[in-house]
């Protein structure tokens, strides 16, 4: 149920990012999703029991995650302004496959019927999703759903980082705190790299938007750490997975205005969740 609500939670999120970025920038709303996850989980930390005893090598792999979470978010919300949520999240949400091809090529392990049946579904779900012939925005480009894909791979190298570290030190709230700090600290230090382009605007019509977002993607991401911190990962991740098919029944409901699934998402959406749910499962 944790990671059900984890699921429900991202996907949230997403679709209140995706009506914000009508107004303003990726990188704007990663500043704000930062800021609100550093906040609000440094106030419960320190209204609860306080700041805990870790261990070193846990803390240094959650520091990691820090540095690596912007990276991610940045090309998710990418992702989502380019060709639209229902579109970009199946895509984000392919980073277990990317988990077993590191497993099999560095790892040496063996691919089993459900990751193969699941990476079978997983390609046909993007190839479906990534064909939209005639229903293309005017400013879609083919190299834009490499967008998403990229923000899986790199979340497909920190969900083994991140159940390592639990499984050190069990403090899944503390360390939520330290990926967000750490995250604005290395969001800092981006602005002042050299080829920096993107600029933060402060639209007030985004602004309500991106809070709810930063709201939602805090919790979904504190549920995520509760509950691999509480359930095997194979139980935990394909309930996580359900996240593309909660943002494609809230784009049909809440965002007509703004997105229109056709077929071909909707059954690559479908496609990739249960692609998503064997690779796991198989995992």
């Amino acid at each position: 149920m944790i990671g059900l609500g984890a699921g429900i939670a991202y996907a949230a999120g997403n679709i209140a990012s995706r009506r914000g970025l009508l107004y303003s920038t990726p990188l704007t709303m990663t500043w704000i999703s930062m800021i609100v996850q550093s906040l609000a989980l440094w106030t419960i930390v320190f209204v609860t029991a306080g700041i805990p005893t870790v261990l070193p090598l846990a803390l240094l792999m959650f520091i990691l995650v820090g540095f690596l979470m912007p990276i991610i978010r940045l090309l998710t919300y990418t992702g989502m302004a380019k060709i639209g949520a229902a579109r970009s999240t199946p895509l984000r949400a392919t980073h277990p496959l990317f988990s077993a091809v590191f497993a099999v090529a560095a790892l040496g392990e063996k691919i089993n019927l459900p990751i193969a049946s699941g990476t079978i579904l997983v390609v046909l779900g993007v190839v479906l999703i990534c064909w939209q012939r005639g229903e293309r925005v005017a400013s879609y480009r083919p190299w834009h759903t490499l967008i998403p894909l990229a923000a899986a791979f790199f979340a497909g190298v920190v969900h083994p980082m991140v159940r390592y570290g639990l499984g050190i030190s069990n403090q899944p709230v503390f360390f939520s705190a330290v990926v967000g700090v750490v995250s604005l600290l290395g969001l800092c230090g981006s602005l002042a790299l050299p080829g920096h382009n993107q600029r933060l605007r402060w639209d007030q019509k985004a602004l309500k938007s991106f809070v709810l977002a930063g709201i939602f993607e805090t919790v979904g991401f504190l549920l995520f750490l509760a509950a691999l911190s509480a359930g095997p990962v194979v139980l935990v991740a394909p309930f996580i997975g359900t996240t593309p098919m909660w943002v494609l029944i809230g784009t049909v409901i809440l965002m007509r205005d703004i997105e229109q699934v056709n077929y071909r998402t909707a059954t690559g959406t479908l496609f990739t969740v249960a692609g998503t749910i064997a690779i796991s499962l198989g995992g």
